[in-house]
């Protein structure tokens, strides 16, 4: 049976414009195919120092599916378990601690209030496991 893990928080992104690398920042592209390429920061817009980005957005839920998962993945899980009907998601893409992205997506800040409903929909599917955190959850679809 394939599986699929991603994480949903609620947290702030900002466009990302350079990534430390080889002892400097370099600029990164912020469009890659059709995604954004952001960094995910945390309500009181902290984020790791390796990453600099232009703004922080207003809170969102991000769901960032875990290495090596394409958009179609992560958007079919999530189909699955009812969620992505409760955003307005957009692609995205994350950087990793290496030179790799994440793909994900990111809802509107309008729809910032719909976490909490997708950890309720998490828990209520028996197919999925959520791991709990304040703002966040991690999932595993089957």
């Amino acid at each position: 049976m394939y599986m699929v893990e991603f994480t949903i928080s609620k947290a702030k992104v900002g466009p990302l414009l350079k990534r430390y690398s080889g002892g400097k920042y370099k600029d990164v592209d912020q469009e890659h195919n059709d995604s954004k390429r952001v960094a995910v920061l945390g309500l009181d817009n902290s984020h790791n120092k390796d990453y600099k980005v232009d703004y922080a957005s207003d809170p969102l839920v991000v769901v960032e599916g875990s290495l090596g998962y394409s958009h179609s993945e992560i958007k079919e899980a999530m189909e699955k378990a009812g969620l992505f009907e409760l955003g307005n998601f957009h692609k995205i893409q994350t950087p990793t601690g290496t030179k790799d992205w994440k793909n994900g997506y990111k809802t509107t800040p309008m729809h910032a209030n719909m976490f909490e409903r997708m950890r309720e929909k998490c828990e209520q599917h028996s197919i999925i496991k959520p791991i709990k955190g304040k703002n966040v959850s991690t999932v595993v679809i089957e």
